[in-house]
């Protein structure tokens, strides 16, 4: 098949065009120190080696081990379910801890409650999602004593915690941001009035959010060459209590003041990888300025 001359010119214009067009993408991703694929930051500890015991809280039972579906539907097999009760006993109070950590895949949005919990768990939402505040006791973090975190240009808190079997102590370095969770209120039909409550907040790149949608901007900034996030959610269920809000911020409180530092010990060190990201992205402009 034989072709005007003109398309052959046409085509051929096309051709250049598109390798151009390439070819200067790529030149301004470099000139920008972007990173459009993110290398993955894992984990330091597994997530089932945290303590079976925070303070009053006590973990009685195993761990839940999901069903591979489940897994799959999760997206990914590093997570923890776990329940923690007063003084080990679940009249006196108990949370039901679910833990999930993500890095090396593509930008996503992750499993939040008002999804899953209508999906799969048979419950109601009750009442909107909304954000609450979580007064954890902060009297054992050093405010400001910690690295820089280079996206906000505010230091990280520091806390120091101790191994509860080898009692190894460690410097830890903290999240920023507020401790607020998206908390969703949930009710069965034929149970109204047992009261499930169910609230998340993420550690993403160092620092805390509740939204989900968030994590886009934080993890997946384009600053950013590696990139993880964590979701923490509590769960926890009131019969006929009428401040089972107010009883809910409370046991999460409590029970996140003590977690928080022995997570952020097996999470990834943030600022040694914004250390490695400062070197990548110096390494383009020492390669054009070496003769």
């Amino acid at each position: 098949m034989r072709f005007e001359p003109s398309i052959k010119v046409a085509y051929i214009v096309a051709c250049a065009t598109l390798l151009s067009g390439a070819i200067g993408f790529r030149g301004a991703v470099r000139a920008l120190n972007a990173f459009l694929h993110k290398q993955p930051a894992p984990l330091r500890e597994p997530l089932t080696t945290l303590p079976m015991t925070f303070g009053k809280w006590r973990s009685m039972t195993k761990d839940e081990q999901l069903a591979p579906e489940v897994i799959e539907e999760l997206g990914t097999s590093s997570y923890l379910n776990r329940v923690y009760s007063i003084d080990g006993d679940p009249a006196k109070g108990s949370l039901h801890l679910h833990i999930a950590f993500y890095t090396g895949m593509i930008d996503s949005v992750p499993h939040v409650p008002e999804r899953c919990f209508t999906a799969g768990g048979g419950l109601e939402e009750r009442a909107p999602p909304k954000q609450i505040r979580v007064p954890v006791d902060r009297s054992r973090w050093r405010d400001g004593e910690g690295p820089t975190n280079l996206a906000s240009g505010a230091r990280y808190p520091l806390a120091t915690v101790a191994d509860p079997v080898t009692l190894r102590q460690d410097e830890v370095v903290l999240p920023l941001g507020e401790t607020l969770l998206t908390m969703i209120e949930f009710e069965q039909k034929n149970d109204p009035e047992l009261l499930i409550l169910g609230g998340y907040f993420f550690v993403a790149n160092g620092r805390i959010t509740p939204s989900a949608y968030s994590i886009r901007n934080i993890a997946f900034s384009l600053q950013e060459k590696y990139a993880y996030y964590c979701k923490v959610q509590f769960t926890g269920r009131y019969r006929g209590n009428s401040a089972a809000v107010e009883q809910y911020q409370a046991e999460v409180a409590d029970l996140l003041a003590e977690l928080l530092p022995h997570l952020m010990r097996r999470l990834p060190n943030w600022p040694e990888y914004e250390a490695r990201t400062v070197e990548a992205s110096a390494e383009p402009t020492r390669s054009r300025t070496t003769p």
